[in-house]
């Protein structure tokens, strides 16, 4: 089959999955799907309030014991960061207090993954840190794996 005579219309979640990543998930540390355990849930920032409710799902059932939500202003264009917008929502979802971790600072992809350092190292320790489940907009997964991996 031709990629040229699929249409987009047509495939599945897990055909797209597929083409983009080129295959099974990775077992690089990084989390793909939801087969492994993980020692942080790490949202990434965005307009898409949706991703909480998958940190929420992931995070109810085992798959890790903390969540960390990341996203600042936009460079001030937001009044209240996105980190901090996803944790209220997972607060009132009964996700508890001390399970939650928040990044308010970054603005972008790259700084969501170098501010997070900081955050992950406190709470977790980097050197004890082995996976992590990453949660985001389909579009956005190439990119953050790549920063994650980089």
């Amino acid at each position: 089959m031709l990629i040229s005579t699929i249409g987009p219309d047509c495939l599945t979640r897990e055909q797209i999955t597929n083409l983009v990543f080129g295959g099974p998930p990775a077992t690089s540390g990084v989390v793909t799907g939801v087969g492994g355990m993980g020692d942080c849930i790490f949202v990434f920032g965005g307009s898409n309030i949706e991703r909480v409710d998958r940190a929420v799902e992931l995070y109810r059932a085992g798959k890790a014991p903390l969540i960390l939500f990341t996203g600042g202003t936009k460079w001030g264009q937001r009044p209240v960061a996105e980190a901090l917008e996803m944790r209220e929502k997972a607060l009132a979802c009964g996700v508890p207090d001390q399970a939650i971790l928040v990044e308010p600072e970054s603005n972008h992809t790259k700084e969501n993954v170098l501010a997070s350092l900081l955050v992950l190292d406190r709470a977790i320790g980097l050197h004890r840190l082995r996976r992590l489940l990453v949660v985001s907009a389909p579009h956005h997964m190439r990119r953050c794996l790549l920063a994650l991996r980089t």
